[in-house]
């Protein structure tokens, strides 16, 4: 299957930073395709079950999406929060690969995604659960901060993981 070209992404560059040859971090997203990506999300049904999760999702692959397969398997509505530059940076001790705006597009693009939280809190609070109705916080590994009874651990039906790729 071929997969069509994102407008505005260079892969040129996103090999580069891969390779630790590149410095450009630019994107030309434009408000257009964000809306192209987007088509099709929905606010969750006042008697949806709504897990939340968040991550990187840098370097998008297989094994984020059939994670977050088993994340959406854990409700009706999957909301996926995607972490900013600097919240992975100081996470990992290094910025992501891909910028901000690209790992949106990303994660948006995923079938099992309902709709994203973009530049997503490291600890879950309070406004977060009630705001977005959060039934479920998933994660891969420790619970976040904040996440409390509604943690679940989700076991990723993949060997494959972005350390694996950008080691």
């Amino acid at each position: 299957k071929t997969i069509p070209r994102t407008e505005g992404v260079s892969t040129t560059d996103l090999v580069g930073r891969f390779l630790g040859t590149g410095t450009s971090r630019a994107f030309l997203g434009t408000a257009r395709i964000q809306r192209d990506f987007s088509d099709g999300l929905r606010a969750p049904k006042p008697d949806e079950r709504v897990v939340y999760v968040a991550g990187a999702w840098d370097l998008f692959h297989p094994g984020h999406s059939k994670f977050l397969e088993a994340c959406r398997a854990c409700g009706d509505y999957l909301l996926v929060g995607v972490h900013g530059d600097e919240c992975v940076k100081e996470r990992r001790h290094r910025l992501p690969l891909m910028n901000l705006q690209e790992r949106v597009l990303s994660v948006l693009a995923c079938r099992h995604v309902d709709d994203v939280l973009i530049d997503a809190p490291l600890n879950i609070t309070p406004e977060l659960l009630s705001t977005f109705r959060v039934s479920t916080v998933c994660h891969g590994g420790t619970a976040p901060p904040g996440a409390g009874a509604k943690a679940r651990k989700v076991a990723s039906p993949s060997p494959l993981n972005s350390s694996m790729l950008a080691a």
